[in-house]
């Protein structure tokens, strides 16, 4: 076994912890937020006269793991696809140096530029998608839990 593939498969165990802990934190959530309404509501912090399931759901939609499983997905979309992205990129890098008969030339720096290109272009790639993900992400994040509290309150008083 290679070095690259131990490394490859070291990752995809650490993806699969990241993604079990999260499973586990999102199915702890709704029992959290139960808590944390009778506890305010005991207080005197929160309004008694907003229904009980009604903030649970909130609480969850809006404090739940969200970030993080787009994070996690995004990870598994790039693990996955990182053999193929550099397979393509040095494809494309193959085509133009082998039409630009750029040689490897003294000290091989031919094959050292082809290289760095590589690199830049696939970190380029992965960021343009992680800068995709963040954008969307942010454009479909729910409210934040106060707001929803507000919401709430508001239906209440009807």
């Amino acid at each position: 076994m290679t070095p690259l593939t131990l490394t490859f498969i070291i990752t995809a165990a650490v993806l699969v912890l990241w993604g079990i802990v999260l499973l586990v934190q999102r199915l702890r959530v709704p029992d959290f937020a139960a808590r944390v309404y009778d506890s305010t509501t005991e207080k005197g912090l929160l309004d008694a006269r907003i229904d009980r399931d009604s903030y649970i759901e909130a609480y969850t939609r809006s404090e739940g793991p969200r970030a993080g499983i787009w994070l996690w997905a995004t990870s598994v979309i790039a693990l996955i696809t990182l053999p193929f992205v550099v397979s393509l990129v040095y494809i494309i890098l193959d085509a133009i140096w082998d039409g630009l008969k750029i040689g490897l030339g003294p000290w091989a720096l031919g094959q050292i530029m082809k290289d760095f290109f590589g690199f830049v272009t696939t970190m380029g790639l992965y960021g343009a998608l992680l800068y995709v993900v963040t954008l969307t992400y942010h454009k479909r994040r729910p409210p934040q839990l106060s707001q929803e509290i507000l919401r709430l309150k508001l239906e209440a008083r009807r």
